[in-house]
Parts: structure tokens; sequence; C-alpha cells
């Protein structure tokens, strides 16, 4: 009876741990196997986090960049009109500070 319970209390260890393997008691030779990759575990969650960070970094840069993107559009609509015969160099010259406006927000 006692050896019964035993058994299914290492059962009940293991199923819960999620690990095949979780004491060299188990299986010695994967035991020393998935010992040995532990520290190659441990380097891929470290790189996998680092991907991630780098991820959420080149999020913010497209961001950065479409925004930049939009004041562009937005400068050449502005260079097209200040190039059109039909404005007076008052409104040239309002062109001229909105450009200047724009081009603060990309620097």
């Amino acid at each position: 009876m006692r050896l019964t319970g035993r058994s299914a209390e290492a059962t009940l260890r293991r199923v819960a741990s999620g690990l095949r393997v979780q004491s060299a008691a188990d299986h010695p030779a994967l035991f020393l196997d998935a010992s040995a990759l532990q520290p190659r575990i441990h380097c891929f969650r470290a790189i996998n986090q680092g991907v991630g960070h780098l991820a959420a970094l080149l999020e913010v840069a497209d961001r950065g960049l479409e925004r930049v993107g939009a004041v562009l559009l937005r400068l050449r609509a502005l260079a097209i009109q200040a190039a059109s015969g039909d404005l007076s160099d008052a409104d040239r010259a309002l062109l001229g500070v909105e450009a200047e406006a724009l081009l603060d927000q990309i620097n």
C-alpha cells in the first residue's frame, strides 16, 4: 500500500512539474542530457526576450517614420502650392511659416 502511495505521489509530482524527467531517479541518462541543456535553454530565453524588446523598439521607429512620411507629404503639397502662380507673396509667406513648423516636427 505504501509503495502504491509513493508511486502515485511521484506520478503527481511529475505531472505537476510538466517535466518528463524531474529527477535523476526518473531516468538518469535523460536527466543528465536535460541538465546539460539547461544553460542553452536559459540563453535562448534571454535571446527571445531581447528579440521581443527589439520588436517593440522597431514598432516605435516605424510609427516615427510614418509620421515623418506624412510631414514630408504635406511639405511636398506646400511646395507645389507655393510654386503655382496663383498665390500672393503673403500667401507664400504663410505657406513658408507652415513649412517651417513642419520641419521643426521632424527635427
